[in-house]
């Protein structure tokens, strides 16, 4: 290696070792990290009921056959409403024997035979009708109805960018008050997973008159890095 050649490769690992030191010596990039929340409000849209059909009695046979007559009837009238199959659920027949005490004497007295459908109105203006001819059509109890959302990862996915802009608007405060200029940010931490307030519920054995779902409010919450750059 000629001298020439010598000369240029220390010139060459002096400049890394200028470059390298100088990248030690560096001051830390300036941050600031801020959290955000914002919630969004809406009426629920749908709502979730259970009806059940009971029938008392000795004879298994017989009482099956009215259960499934009355299931029947009431499934046809939820299908000619436009409710879609996939929003009814119908399950088992359930029976349970009954008991009755002749003093301290335990007596089975016949049987109680039930069936539970579970149905979901999109619309909430079908209510009062749907239970109406429910109880015409032989179901003795309406239950665990719900008021829900037909949406509540899009509300979610609104509640987020909200919450980032309320972030961003707290970073930029804080960036002014040190007399720096906000930056890019470099880091976005989701801190909630879509909470939202329980849905109202209630329980109904006869019918009642119609109830407010009220709203239900969707909460996000971040966490944001931003960089702090000189004026």
């Amino acid at each position: 290696m000629t001298i020439k050649h010598l000369l240029a490769y220390g010139i060459l690992i002096s400049a890394f070792t200028t470059i390298s030191a100088h990248a030690e010596n560096a001051a830390p990039e300036q941050q600031v990290t801020v959290t955000g929340s914002a919630s969004v409000n809406a009426v629920p849209d749908v709502i979730q009921l259970s009806f059940q059909i009971n029938e008392k009695g000795p004879l298994l046979t017989k009482m099956k056959a009215l259960v499934d007559q009355n299931t029947s009837r009431l499934l046809k009238d939820l299908l000619d409403r436009g409710i879609a199959e996939e929003d009814i659920q119908s399950y088992r027949l359930q029976v349970h024997p009954n008991y009755e005490y002749n003093g301290q004497r335990q007596e089975q007295k016949g049987f109680t035979l039930s069936r539970q459908i579970n149905v979901v109105l999109r619309q909430p203006d079908q209510f009062d009708q749907v239970i109406d001819n429910a109880l015409a059509r032989g179901v003795t109890q309406v239950s665990n109805i719900s008021y829900q959302l037909s949406n509540p990862e899009q509300l979610y996915q609104q509640a987020l960018l909200a919450a980032f802009a309320q972030a961003r608007e707290k970073a930029t405060q804080m960036a002014e008050q040190a007399d720096t200029k906000l930056g890019l940010a470099t880091n976005i931490e989701e801190l909630t997973g879509g909470q939202h307030s329980a849905p109202i519920q209630a329980e109904m054995r006869i019918q009642q008159s119609p109830s407010l779902p009220g709203q239900e409010s969707i909460e996000a919450t971040i966490r944001v890095t931003f960089n702090l750059n000189q004026k």
